[in-house]
């Protein structure tokens, strides 16, 4: 006997009457031969943990956004948490365990980044709505391996559709839609206590009276009280369930809606909205694929889908390449004389320092030059990146910097901002053969050097 007929045996014999067993699955769209190994809802986990949208929720945020800390949530670690309550209370039911994993690990796929404040932006932006859920599905449906999709069974994606306000057609899935809010409700209020918002002791005595007074507690009442209900049913006793409701009002009013988030929620917003017109006004600028799905499912879905996609961290850098999100004198006021003062490296290497700032910053707008790094400009570590779009912008922008620099010396290599300079070729000119000659060199000398003295002819 195989191993995955022994599994499914296993299953006919201990799991409860209403467990959704492997045998008995509705199937995938596309038939393919059994596993010996694995059961089809084990392949199904197998499937998702092993896609691309799964590897980018680590760099997605859960509710603060691109916190200072190591230990806050991500998508990633949110969705982990899911999938223990939901196994820990199927195995309890007698459920089948294989079928709520797959439906946990999966049901966040289509999150946006910044959290659902990304998710209200589009949705806010989309002539067809965007939800989270509905997108989790397209996703395993027809976003990953290039298009194909994972080919999941019909029980693990409708409990992925179904994860959020509706009652799924197995008790596995319904199992994952109560662990989702077991899970995020407790680990917001463990990241708000991290984040000072609040403290364990300001959540009311009445709630704490029935729930607990820690995260442990808390988690381990409401499990409980779910499967003391059964798994007929599915739900918790009165008590628990109308403090977990006074909770979440508790959390929606304290932490939610509280200025510290809501302003950095503003933030994300702006930013998905800005990104999503540049995108609907430049549709030639997505990649290849999705404007493959433009021409197949619409330029709005397609737009969607990619921004959907992002991590944090590409939407920031994808953002700040296509605008100039703080203007130059902003950033100006943020590099002197803080990293460094006169105090600290003498007056004459700081006022080079500023001559060649100023210099790059009146040639920003002119060459449509964008910074890229979201620090404060660093004369140590130089500018980060420079864009341009064509050659002869990087050529002219050359030339006028080794005018505007000349004369220029400097005593201190660590403030020799010139010698770290890299420069980026936008794809259009990236060929080096593409590339004049001149520029070519400048690119590459660039690194080298030493002092203000070497930006002359």
């Amino acid at each position: 006997m195989l191993p995955r007929e022994q599994t499914e045996l296993f299953e006919k014999q201990f799991l409860s009457e209403n467990a959704c067993l492997s045998v008995d699955s509705k199937g995938r769209k596309e038939p393919c031969e059994p596993c010996p190994l694995r059961t089809c809802f084990q392949r199904d986990r197998d499937r998702i943990l092993h896609c691309n949208s799964f590897r980018r929720l680590k760099h997605k945020t859960q509710v603060y956004l691109s916190p200072a800390g190591d230990h806050y949530r991500t998508r990633l670690t949110h969705t982990l948490e899911v999938s223990q309550i939901a196994r820990t209370i199927s195995r309890a039911l007698r459920l089948n365990e294989d079928l709520t994993e797959a439906i946990a690990l999966g049901h966040d796929l289509g999150h946006t980044p910044f959290g659902h404040a990304g998710e209200r932006a589009l949705n806010e932006l989309s002539p067809d709505g965007f939800h989270h859920y509905e997108q989790s599905l397209r996703v395993v449906d027809i976003l990953e391996k290039d298009g194909k999709g994972l080919d999941l069974t019909e029980e693990v994606r409708d409990g992925i559709l179904k994860h959020t306000n509706m009652i799924a057609d197995t008790k596995e899935g319904y199992v994952v839609r109560f662990a989702d809010v077991i899970a995020y409700i407790n680990h917001d209020i463990d990241d708000s206590v991290r984040a000072g918002i609040m403290t364990e002791e300001d959540i009311p005595k009445n709630i704490t009276k029935v729930l607990g007074g820690s995260k442990s507690e808390r988690i381990t009442t409401l499990v409980t009280s779910l499967i003391k209900g059964g798994a007929e049913s599915l739900h918790m006793d009165n008590e628990v369930s109308d403090a977990y409701t006074a909770l979440h009002r508790f959390m929606f009013d304290f932490v939610y809606t509280n200025p510290k988030c809501k302003s950095e929620e503003v933030k994300a917003k702006d930013m998905i909205a800005k990104l999503y017109d540049y995108y609907v006004h430049h549709i030639e600028k997505l990649p290849a694929f999705y404007m493959n799905l433009a021409y197949q499912f619409g330029i709005d879905r397609a737009i969607c889908d990619y921004i959907s996609g992002m991590t944090d961290g590409f939407a920031i850098e994808t953002f700040t390449a296509h605008f100039d999100w703080k203007t130059y004198a902003e950033r100006r006021s943020m590099y002197l004389p803080n990293s460094y003062s006169p105090d600290w490296f003498g007056a004459e290497q700081v006022n080079l320092a500023v001559r060649f700032r100023d210099a790059a910053g009146a040639l920003y707008t002119q060459y449509r030059l964008i910074a890229l790094a979201d620090t404060p400009y660093d004369m140590q570590d130089g500018i980060d990146a420079v864009h341009f779009d064509s050659a002869n912008d990087l050529e002219n922008f050359t030339a006028s910097l080794r005018t505007m620099t000349s004369g220029q010396t400097c005593t201190s290599r660590k403030l020799c901002a010139p010698r770290s300079i890299r420069m980026r070729i936008s794809r259009n000119v990236t060929r080096a053969r593409q590339i004049p000659k001149t520029a070519r060199d400048f690119g590459k000398s660039a690194a080298r050097m030493s002092c203000a003295r070497c930006l002359r002819p």
